[in-house]
């Protein structure tokens, strides 16, 4: 997990440069074909367990620090790697929030020196705290009573509503 971690951060100020700098509409449209399609190829059964998992953690978590940076998409890479190697949920998910948290320790101050915080970005931020903040307290709660082969289907499902908005945003923005 750290390395992933840490491979994450070094993967924010790339991502933070590409939020500046490319056109956001062909990025999502091409983040949503592919964590829909991985999504589907896991849903279906496909599972190729890594053998090397710390050797695999970098490429990984270097992708989800950039696409966090650059699209607010950090979670598909990791959830794939975590839910493809089998762990327990409950590891998935503390695993997961110390990557997030990691992450974001290198996220605020790249977006404060690229200039994106703005005070409409803050306000909306403050707005939508007490939503983040239940939606924990939920998860929290409902952890207790979620098996692993249903945890397993809710993360695939997910993916594939994240990966299918993201194509249709950029579909939209074209």
């Amino acid at each position: 997990m750290w390395l992933l971690a840490l491979a994450g951060m070094a993967g924010v100020p790339a991502g933070t440069l590409v939020l500046l700098v490319l056109d956001a509409s062909p990025l999502w449209l091409l983040i949503g074909i592919v964590v829909t399609t991985a999504a589907v190829a896991m849903m279906l059964g496909f599972r190729k367990a890594l053998h090397h998992e710390l050797a695999a953690s970098v490429p990984i978590g270097f992708v989800s620090g950039v696409l966090g940076a650059s699209t607010g998409l950090a979670g598909p890479p990791v959830i794939f790697f975590y839910t493809n190697q089998g762990l327990d949920p409950r590891e998935v998910r503390a695993n997961i929030v110390a990557h997030f948290v990691m992450m974001d320790v290198v996220t605020l101050p790249s977006f404060i020196i690229a200039g994106l915080f703005t005070d409409k970005t803050v306000l909306l931020s403050v707005q939508l705290l007490p939503a983040t903040l239940a939606g924990v307290v939920v998860g929290i709660v409902l952890n207790r009573w979620v098996r692993q082969a249903l945890f397993r289907r809710i993360a695939l499902v997910l993916m594939v509503i994240a990966g299918t908005v993201a194509a249709v945003s950029g579909i939209a923005g074209l």
